[in-house]
């Protein structure tokens, strides 16, 4: 092995370590502001443009994801970073939380639940992905989740015109405030 792959191993050896020392991987506070904006869109459709709500999804959504992972992929590999581990974490993650928010609207489309009580749900869904992932990924989700549980709590004990709008908004923060804490970190 020459001096420069071994100079290589070393390095990457350090980089490993220390990444595993640190309670959080950091975001990319531009993916937070596009699913911020994206989720605020998409959860006023119901109340407003119920029959575009799918369809944005189905783009949006899928689109969106796809998006997320080549451009976190970017940046990791021009900061000159090639962890797929810590990018596998983050999709199993979000994977994970995809099968609950689908465990809503398939409550919702068998008609076991009303659509108004799907909306709350999200955001109890939402909650707790988010939390977990500050806890596990990026500290600055923590506080989003916990700020979307808060939310969640509100909507049960307050009557809410606009559900699903109300949702998306506080959504869409909890995804802001992620932004902006994780941008200053």
């Amino acid at each position: 092995m020459s001096t420069h792959e071994q100079l290589k191993d070393d390095l990457d050896y350090v980089a490993a370590a220390v990444r595993r020392s640190e309670p959080t991987s950091g975001g990319l506070p531009l993916v937070y502001l596009f699913w911020a904006i994206a989720i605020g869109i998409g959860f006023a459709l119901p109340d407003f443009a119920p029959r575009l709500a799918g369809w944005y999804w189905m783009v949006v959504g899928i689109g969106g994801g796809v998006g997320t992972m080549l451009y976190a992929n970017h940046v990791e590999r021009r900061g000159g970073v090639d962890n797929t581990k810590n990018g596998r974490l983050w999709g199993l993650h979000f994977g994970i939380g995809g099968l609950g928010w689908m465990g809503v609207v398939l409550q919702m489309l068998s008609g076991r639940i009303p659509p108004e009580a799907g909306a709350p749900s999200f955001l109890l869904v939402t909650g707790l992905v988010y939390a977990l992932a500050g806890v596990h990924l990026d500290r600055p989700m923590l506080w989003s989740g916990l700020l979307a549980l808060a939310g969640f709590a509100l909507m049960q004990l307050l009557p809410m015109p606009y559900l699903w709008t109300t949702t998306g908004v506080l959504m869409a923060l909890s995804l802001g405030l992620a932004a902006l804490l994780t941008a200053r970190q």
